[in-house]
């Protein structure tokens, strides 16, 4: 998502969408009303790629498009406090449990970031454990200042954070955040704060983690991704996506 100039002064203005990053520029300091929040949605296709089981025939999982719901406001003050929305779009699994979810949305940076939460909307998601949003670093840690607003079951992934594990089998079993086989599913929105800056010209840029980089190796090395999970009925499929 990119947000424009508004030719307005005073405001930081909201334009043209895309998959990729959401910015608002600092035009003015003058003082005007802030307008109210709007909603959108933004199709993002992701890239793909599964590290398969011996004979596995892929994941079966329908990951995009994505149709990320996204809320904010066209025009907020220098200075002033606003509410950001994201939510991912619905998905579905396929003949396979799916097991160590994670998706992870980049925060803006430079300026002041508060009240990271979930917002509710989740739906098809396995009760326990239950999702959680939480701030994490570029390896996946929990971390005060991270560059990434990440949901998932706050202690799993595949490879990225937590107990890391791209296997699942006797030895290890399931864990972390999860889906059933056969069943839509959509992830929780999440919300946070932002403080604007009050310099003219200033950016606030958000998006997903890694959009536009393309597909990473179908290994355990594909570290930076959007979005990340295993997949298993006889064996075990590790699925690593792209915005």
């Amino acid at each position: 998502m990119t947000l424009l100039p508004s030719r307005r002064s005073g405001r930081l203005a909201l334009g043209a969408i895309t998959s990729l990053s959401l910015s608002f520029t600092l035009l003015s300091a003058a003082p005007m009303s802030a307008a109210a929040p709007v909603k959108k949605s933004v199709r993002v296709n992701h890239q793909c790629v599964e590290d398969k089981g011996l004979l596995s025939t892929g994941s079966g999982l329908t990951l995009t498009p994505d149709n990320v719901a996204v809320e904010y406001p066209e025009t907020v003050l220098p200075g002033q406090t606003f509410t950001v929305k994201v939510q991912p779009g619905g998905m579905s699994t396929g003949g396979k449990d799916t097991g160590r979810m994670k998706y992870d949305i980049a925060l803006p940076q430079g300026v002041k970031i508060s009240n990271l939460r979930l917002d509710g909307g989740a739906s098809g998601l396995n009760a326990n454990p239950a999702a959680v949003v939480q701030r994490v670093d570029a390896s996946g840690k929990p971390n005060a200042n991270g560059a990434f607003a990440r949901i998932w079951d706050g202690a799993n992934s595949v490879n990225n954070g937590g107990q890391e594990n791209d296997s699942w089998g006797w030895r290890t079993g399931r864990a972390g955040l999860a889906v059933d086989r056969n069943k839509p599913f959509r992830l929780p929105r999440i919300a946070f704060d932002v403080t604007a800056p009050t310099t003219v010209g200033s950016k606030i840029v958000t998006g997903l983690r890694a959009a536009g980089t393309g597909a990473g190796p179908a290994s355990k090395e594909n570290r930076d991704n959007t979005l990340s999970m295993l997949a298993r009925a006889n064996v075990t499929d590790a699925v690593y996506c792209t915005a």
